[in-house]
Formats: C-alpha cells, structure tokens, sequence
C-alpha cells in the first residue's frame, strides 16, 4: 500500500504517527493521506482497552506500550507465543506442530498474544492427520498437537494415533474472554472438519483408475496436452530411469504404477479444496484400495523435494516418480520457450532441478541426466508432433540450466567455493564430466579424505609447479596420448622415465568409464616425488632446454600430466 506522493509504502492503513526525539515533537507530513494522519505524541493501546496514550519521551515507549496491552517488538510477541505454545504441550505431554512460518504469522496478526486450548470431536480422528493439520494451520492459524508416538504412516486414512483433539489457538484478546473465544473457533473448526470428512467420504466411493480417467479433461501447459498425457510422459521418464540404473532390487510394475496414479488425486474432492494435500492423499486413497505399500508410498512422497530443506522421498520408487515428474514439468516448459530469465522463475524450474540433483545426488542414482535429455526431447517431438521446437535449442539450454543448477547445489551443501571453481570452471573441455552428478560426488568426496589425510597439500603444490611450467607450452588442454608428443629417445635422465611410466598408469586408471578418484589421487600421492625429482638439482633435468626438441618434449611430459589432474581439479586454483 503506497502513502503519499513519494516511495512510502505500509501494509496497513496508517491512522497516527508517533514522531518524537527526545522529548520533542518532530513535525512532518505525509502528503495526500486520506484520512489525514496526525502526528505528534499520542498512540493507542490495544483496541479492547480503547485508549489513548500520551508518550513523553521515546526511552519508554515500549513499556507505556506494553502496560497498554501492546507488545510493540515483534520478536517479543514471537517468543512469548513460542514460550507459550512449549509451556502448553509439555503440560499436556504432546508435540506441537508448528512451523517457522505459522509463527511468523502469528506474530504478525496479534498485538498482545493470548494462548487459548480448544478442542474437536473425537469423530474426526477417522481423517488423515494432514487433513486435521492442514486444515488447522493453513486455513484457521491454530496448531495442532501431536501424540508423542514413535511410528506414524504417510498412508493411515485414520489419525487417532497420531493426533490429540486439543489444539492450541493464539488471540489477541484477553483471558476474561478465553472461553467465549474456544467455543467460537471450536464451532468454526467443527464446520471445516465436517466438509473435509464429506470430501474423503465421496472420494472413497471413486477409484483411482476413474480419477486417472478424468485427468483426461484438466488442462495442461499450452501445446502439451492434458494432465492425462503428462502422465504418460512421467510414466516414459521413470521406464528409461529404471532401465538406465539397471536395479535387481525395483520392480518395474511398481515403478509403472507407481507413475500412472501420482497425479490421480488431482480429480479429487479434497485435493480440489486443499491443493497442498497433493500426492499425500493419492496415495492413501490408493492404500484403501488395495495398492502396494511401495507404489502408494512413491505417490505419496512424489512431490518431495518441494525446496531445498524439504525431506526426499523415502524409497527408490518415490524418488525416481518424483525426478521423472519434475524433469517432465522442466522439458515441457523449455520446449514452450518459457524458461527462467534473471529473477523469474514463475514454474519453480530452479528449484525442480535442484530437488533431481538433490535425489540423484543423496540416492546416489547413476544415470546420465544428458543422454536422458536426447531421449525426452525426441519422445516430446514423436508425441506432440504439432510442436515446433529447434531440438538442438532446447538441448543447449538444458544442459547450461542444468550445470547452474549442479553448481547451486554444491553451493547449498556448503561446499567451498574455490573447491567449486576449481572442479567446475577450470577448463570447458573437463566441464561435461560435471553433469554426471555421482561421478562429481565421488570426486568431491575423495578430495575431501585427502585433504583429510594432508596429502592433498603435496599433490597441489607439484601439481600446481608442473601446469604453469606446462603452460610455456604448446600442448593443448585436451592431449592425453604419448604418441607424436613424447619421445623417449630424447629422455637424458631417469627421472623422465618414471614421469612417463605415471602418464602410462594415469592413462589406465582413465580409461574405464567409472573413475575410482581415490586411486587416482593415490597414484599422484605415489608419484609426488618423482615429479619432485624431475626438477631436482641433481637429479633433475632442464625443462627449458637450449636444444628445442628436448625443451619441448619435457613441456609435453609435464602438459600431460596437467591434462590428467585436471581431470581431477584444477589445483592451481586452491
């Protein structure tokens, strides 16, 4: 709400304004109010006491405030409410379920806090405890107390023993008036309870496979068909999934109906009237019918990770329904040509690829995000055949969206910056490696237990000495073969030859399509001396050489060797 001609803005209207310093009053206007706002000393205490109050001087103004029934800070009222609410479920042996955010805005909407206990009817404990909780939280600010058990299933249509029938209700009155004030909300909780038990009795008497049935008619993106057909789509995503992690342990069929039944609840009473109950009520509702507790647990925990706190789903089903859901949500809309720019994100995009990498990364699921990118986009081209898209357009953009979103991860994980500059920006010809998210993990991971075991110090340092004499020649970053590069013929030393057997053990250890980091950064620990020993005094040669061919041999010896440790990182960047 803007006040005034100027840049002021308040979210409420404003009616007056203390505006003192010391003991004097600081008179100015804010122009165009309507109606005029006074200034001067006087305020008001809390509208039941229906005062005006006279402030002499600003060093007690919080007090006179206060003994008027207003709690003028913010984070006063935020931690008596927070006081109030543990004094009262520890009374009553019972957990309170409150969020971050409840909190705030329960401090936001009362000037003097009150807590009030209330209760509901015992019947309404045949609901799911999300329903009870969402409908108490989200729609009334009160908060629900939880039993202090130790199981509770995502897939229980019933809440008896999860939830107690007391909650906790804050209000800006006072406690003269806490009885009226329960019965008031119990009567308003009561009627919201009695709608939500009707929504999940009516949606009992529909099969999930009938609900499927009318995804045919729920609009989509624009181009792209009904919900019914980004379900087939989702459904193709966790088939290829499956098929390129190669599990004896998942059953296809699960995984399959897993997929086909993740948005059925879309088609439901009481998702229509709580759209947050998403996924969670499919897969109950497919639980009271009969489904495996694996396929209705991956429906339930599909939308899982909503933000970058947000728990991953339990199980490997969950977690590849809820990557083939969002990369299909991400495809779609690339195809669209609506993708983030700047600040804008309005599909959430960022944070749908960061929770695939937050999966990928935590279930440790190896499978190339790249090649499944090829695959998705001819199936969108072959499905949709009146989209018109550039393939290649799509591709590139994919594959920067999603390096971003790798780096933004790392970042998010706390991992050090310049561990992140090093691996991830060191060369454009090693920055494909970075999209095979287990491969950058267990990269990531191994550095960390040599630097663990202060090794890694004395690999940097060698390393570091040979890349930026390397760099005096001519051998490009992407050379990793002997022949036409390496002469033997020309070695003068020894030391030469042991460098040149390293590349020859490095060149083995690379060949394979796994990197075992650990081996390899055992392999540089092993060969530190003998790298050392090449610029030895003594033992050592003359890089640099007077005889050219000589010089330049020994430049490709040690450009070689930079060439594999960035394979690795880049440790002239740590």
């Amino acid at each position: 709400m803007k006040w005034g001609n100027g840049n002021f803005k308040f979210s409420r209207p404003i009616r007056w304004l203390v505006s003192l310093y010391n003991n004097e009053i600081l008179n100015f206007t804010l122009d165009e109010c309507d109606p005029k706002v006074v200034i001067g000393n006087k305020s008001k205490s809390h509208r039941l006491i229906d005062k005006v109050i006279e402030i002499n001087s600003p060093d007690n103004y919080f007090e006179i405030m206060a003994k008027n029934g207003v709690l003028v800070k913010r984070e006063e009222r935020r931690e008596k409410i927070t006081n109030m609410i543990n004094k009262s479920s520890e009374s009553l042996n019972l957990n309170p379920d409150v969020s971050e955010g409840l909190l705030n805005e329960l401090s936001d909407l009362v000037e003097l806090p009150n807590l009030i206990i209330g209760k509901f009817d015992e019947e309404f404990l045949d609901l799911p405890v999300e329903v009870l909780s969402t409908v108490m939280k989200s729609h009334q600010r009160y908060i629900p107390l939880l039993q202090k058990v130790n199981t509770f299933s995502k897939l229980d249509l019933s809440s008896e023993e999860n939830i107690s029938t007391n909650f906790l209700l804050i209000s800006n009155g006072f406690q003269e008036s806490n009885n009226i004030i329960a019965k008031g909300n119990e009567k308003v909780l009561k009627a919201r309870f009695s709608d939500a038990k009707f929504f999940v009795e009516s949606d009992k008497k529909v099969s999930s496979s009938e609900r499927n049935e009318k995804l045919k008619s729920v609009s989509y993106l624009k181009g792209m068909g009904n919900v019914f057909q980004s379900v087939e789509r989702i459904k193709f995503i966790s088939s290829k999934v499956i098929k390129n992690l190669n599990d004896q342990y998942l059953d296809d069929e699960k995984l399959k109906e897993a997929a086909n039944y993740c948005k059925n609840d879309l088609c439901s009473e009481i998702v229509y009237e709580f759209p947050e109950l998403q996924g969670i009520m499919g897969g109950k509702y497919l639980k009271y019918e009969g489904y495996s507790e694996e396929v209705c647990l991956a429906v339930a925990e599909h939308y899982l990770p909503s933000s970058y706190k947000d728990d991953l789903p339990s199980t490997k089903y969950g977690a590849i329904v809820s990557i083939s859901d969002k990369l299909e949500t991400l495809i779609s809309i690339f195809i669209s040509g609506k993708r983030p720019s700047g600040s804008s994100d309005p599909y959430a995009l960022r944070r749908n690829l960061n929770g695939v990498i937050k999966i990928i990364w935590s279930f440790e699921l190896d499978f190339s995000l790249e090649n499944l990118f090829v695959e998705l986009i001819e199936f969108w081209k072959t499905s949709l055949p009146k989209l018109t898209f550039i393939e290649n357009k799509v591709f590139e953009d994919l594959i920067e969206f999603l390096f971003q979103r790798i780096v933004s991860h790392l970042e998010e994980i706390n991992i050090d910056k310049e561990l992140i500059k090093a691996i991830c920006y060191s060369d454009k010809c090693f920055q494909k490696r970075i999209l095979n998210i287990i491969d950058l993990k267990n990269r990531i991971e191994s550095i960390a237990v040599y630097k663990e075991k202060g090794s890694f110090d004395e690999i940097q340092k060698i390393i570091t000495r040979v890349s930026k004499l390397a760099n005096n020649g001519n051998i490009k970053t992407d050379v990793f073969f002997i022949e036409g590069y390496i002469n033997q013929d020309l070695f003068e030393k020894q030391c030469e030859l042991k460098v040149f057997e390293f590349i020859k053990e490095l060149d083995n250890l690379f060949s394979t399509n796994n990197w075992n980091y650990l081996k390899l950064l055992n392999l540089f620990e092993i060969n530190t001396k003998n790298l050392e020993e090449l610029f030895d005094n003594e033992k050592g040669v003359l890089i640099m050489a007077n005889d050219n061919k000589i010089k330049e041999n020994r430049l490709n010896l040690l450009g070689i060797i930079r060439n594999y440790s960035l394979k690795i990182v880049d440790f002239t960047l740590l």
